[in-house]
């Protein structure tokens, strides 16, 4: 089984050995870029560890909703369905079914959809968009704050 480990923002990396417990913070520096790393225990228990570089916990989802772009680059105003991929509490993958005819990096989309959470909850929020890799884009959320409850709260589920 491999553990997820995140790499804070110092580079260090707290590792801990599932046989014997025994913890230890180490500089990740030395080996970044390789994501699964072994690692052996003085205890002599070897395990691999996933390196993981994000800042924010990502959920894996499979959201059903609509999007609609409202920047004025591309096509101002189109629209059609898409799925969440993928969700944190600062942004979100998205995966096009309606394809958009364009769309660029640093446009604003309007999104809706339903969470899967026990009172389906509905969430409208407004996006800019990060990357484009069709059919599928990664956006940030586009917000006055950085308190985003409802998403918080689904990804503690």
């Amino acid at each position: 089984m491999t553990a997820k480990v995140f790499v804070a923002h110092d580079n260090r990396v707290t590792i801990s050995c599932p046989k014997c417990k025994k913890t230890k913070s180490v500089d990740s520096a030395r080996i970044k870029g390789n994501i699964l790393v072994r690692v052996k225990c003085p205890c002599g228990n070897v395990s691999k560890i996933r390196l993981e570089y994000r800042r924010q916990y990502r959920k894996k989802t499979s959201l059903p909703g609509f999007y609609r772009v409202v920047s004025t680059g591309g096509l101002s105003g189109a629209s059609g369905f898409m799925t969440v991929i993928d969700l944190s509490r600062n942004g979100i993958r998205l995966k096009f079914i309606d394809i958009p005819v364009s769309l660029d990096e640093g446009e604003r989309l309007s999104i809706q959809f339903t969470l899967d959470d026990k009172n389906q909850t509905l969430v409208n929020r407004s996006v800019v968009v990060k990357n484009i890799h069709l059919p599928y884009a990664g956006a940030v959320f586009h917000r006055t704050s950085d308190t985003d409850n409802v998403i918080g709260f689904y990804l503690m589920q």
